[in-house]
């Protein structure tokens, strides 16, 4: 008899970081299941061999196998594109993919062991992952529909934002930014397999300072293959940094991205990025951005002053001065009787902000639980940050406000 697979993931994406189980029965029960997983940046061949597993069968004859181990091993999130940042990067298609494998194909095969006799390929399951996580809460292998950008309501962004009004599932979703503050939107432009939605630009309505309606631009989707996987991601520039850089009018106030067919259909609801804080500072705010639960990015400004703090770590030893190889002792009053080494210094900076909204506290609860952080302060680049454990406080400041302040440190050491 043949391995049999009861139950599994279906060949659509699904975010790396949750269960993602095979149910494996035979028969005859074999003294072992065999898995191999491969993992492919094409959804046409089955590329790279990455593991190759015996698994003992349990007290009902099956094994129930969890790819998200390798998965969230494999993916990288989406940290450049062209040798840049991807936060400022700008390109003549000005829509664009990153340079990491932030999408790929893993092929599982399954066979079994007799004890003398290995017998593989006996069936066969693909699936398509990309970055994010779901927790427990949300039950086993939970839809991903709503990221597809496939019709009006749907989110269509890689955001952990809400929609404006919740009662409404085509409301837009609102991010407010300084005019100097760098943005991506990630996108995905397919569900399934070799298959991409038929989105084909990103229309960008412009409005002025009073709501009023200015004009509006197509961004073309860059020409993609269906069949790449890692081209299933697409980075949209939404920052107002990159305003003039995508040909919007010196007057807007307010960009709002929304992908559409090229008949016009839309097919995700509306991302609103408003030019307006304020909190204005003479001094350089920090923008702050996080891969997040979608496996995109979100952004937060602190607008208040993040002192720094160095701490430098070493060995110290004392050694013997003076010229102990000579024919005349003579001691240097300017040496030093102390050495250190392995020295290492420690960038760290307390963030802060005096007005941050209901909805911005909400989202510091995924700024601490992501695994990749960067910082950027002024207009300076972007840098990789670790937010340092049980370092937020939030406390009321009024009915609407709220203090923030959190510390973060460099992810790499000073060289002393």
């Amino acid at each position: 008899m043949a391995v049999t697979v009861s139950y599994s993931p279906a060949q659509k994406l699904y975010p790396a970081g949750q269960y993602l189980i095979y149910t494996l029965d035979e028969a005859s029960t074999p003294d072992r299941y065999i898995v191999e997983v491969y993992r492919s940046t094409s959804t046409t061949t089955i590329g790279t061999l990455l593991s190759k597993v015996y698994l003992t069968p349990n007290n009902s004859g099956k094994v129930h196998y969890d790819l998200s181990a390798i998965a969230e091993g494999v993916m990288r999130p989406p940290l450049s594109s062209g040798g840049e940042s991807i936060h400022s990067h700008q390109t003549a298609s000005k829509i664009f993919q990153a340079d990491e494998l932030t999408v790929a194909m893993f092929t599982l095969r399954f066979g079994q062991y007799n004890g003398t006799t290995e017998t593989l390929n006996e069936v066969e399951k693909k699936v398509y992952i990309g970055n994010g996580v779901e927790q427990i809460t949300s039950g086993l292998l939970p839809s991903f529909v709503e990221y597809y950008p496939t019709s009006n309501n749907r989110i269509g962004w890689l955001t952990d934002r809400k929609r404006s009004d919740p009662e409404d599932d085509t409301s837009e979703i609102q991010v407010s930014m300084a005019e100097e503050d760098q943005a991506v939107g990630l996108i995905y432009i397919t569900d399934n397999l070799g298959t991409a939605t038929s989105v084909t630009r990103c229309r960008v309505r412009q409005y002025n300072t009073s709501g009023t309606f200015v004009a509006y631009i197509d961004i073309a989707i860059p020409s993609i293959s269906a069949t790449i996987a890692r081209q299933s991601l697409l980075a949209v520039p939404i920052g107002p940094a990159h305003w003039s850089h995508l040909g919007l009018n010196a007057a807007c106030h307010t960009a709002k991205f929304r992908l559409e067919t090229s008949s016009g259909g839309d097919k995700c609801v509306e991302l609103a990025v408003t030019k307006d804080h304020p909190r204005p500072c003479n001094h350089d705010a920090t923008q702050v951005a996080w891969l997040n639960t979608r496996g995109g990015w979100d952004y937060l400004r602190f607008d208040s002053r993040s002192p720094l703090n160095v701490n430098v770590t070493g060995k110290t030893f004392r050694k013997q001065v003076g010229t102990y190889g000579s024919s005349t002792f003579s001691l240097s009053t300017q040496m030093n009787q102390y050495e250190t080494y392995a020295k290492t210094g420690k960038e760290a900076y307390t963030l802060s902000e005096n007005f941050f909204s209901a909805e911005e506290r909400d989202l510091l609860q995924y700024l601490m639980r992501s695994k990749v952080v960067q910082m950027r302060r002024g207009t300076g680049t972007w840098e990789p940050v670790v937010v340092r454990s049980n370092s937020l406080t939030i406390e009321p400041a009024g009915s609407r406000f709220y203090n923030v302040s959190l510390d973060v440190e460099l992810g790499r050491d000073v060289r002393c």
